[in-house]
C-alpha cells in the first residue's frame, strides 16, 4: 500500500510537504529505514534539514542503512534541482558525512569510500557546501 502511495502520479498537492521524522523517536531507525527509503525514491520527497538530522542521529547505530539514505537523499535532491534554497547553512550534510565515517568500523572501507565520494557532491554543491570548512576544522581540533 505504501508503494502505491510514494508512487501515485497525483501527488503535485502534496509534493515538498515536510515528513516530521521528529516522531519517528518511538521507532527503531533499521524498522523504519525500508519505509523511508522508498519515501525518499518517491515523487514527493524534498531534502528537508530535519531529514538529515534525523540520518545524523541515527549514524551512530546504523551507520551503514544511514549512509544509504544519504546517497539517495543527494542523488535525489541534485536530480531534481528545483529548490534553489537548501538546509546547508548548518553543514548539516558535512555533520553527517563525519559523524557516520567515524562510526564505521575499520571492515567498513567501502562505505568509507562511498562517504568520502558524497563529500566530494557535497563540496561541488554551493547549497551544500555552506560551513563545510568550519566543520572540519571543529572536527579536527
Amino acid at each position: 500500500m505504501l508503494k502505491f502511495v510514494f508512487s501515485a502520479k497525483k501527488t503535485a498537492k502534496l509534493k515538498g510537504k515536510d515528513f516530521h521524522v521528529y516522531d519517528l523517536e518511538q521507532i527503531k531507525f533499521n524498522d523504519i529505514a525500508p519505509l523511508l527509503k522508498l519515501f525518499v525514491k518517491s515523487p514527493l520527497y524534498v531534502l528537508r534539514e530535519s531529514f538529515i538530522e534525523y540520518l545524523t542521529a541515527n549514524a551512530g547505530a546504523s551507520p551503514l542503512a544511514a549512509i544509504k539514505l544519504f546517497e539517495k537523499a543527494i542523488a535525489h535532491e541534485q536530480s531534481e534541482n528545483e529548490n534553489d534554497y537548501f538546509f546547508g547553512q548548518e553543514g548539516l550534510a558535512t555533520q553527517f558525512i563525519l559523524g557516520a565515517y567515524t562510526a564505521l568500523k575499520k571492515e567498513h572501507m567501502r562505505y568509507k569510500r562511498r562517504l568520502l565520494k558524497a563529500f566530494d557532491q557535497v563540496l561541488l554543491d554551493p547549497r551544500f557546501r555552506a560551513n563545510a570548512d568550519s566543520m572540519l576544522e571543529r572536527a579536527l581540533s
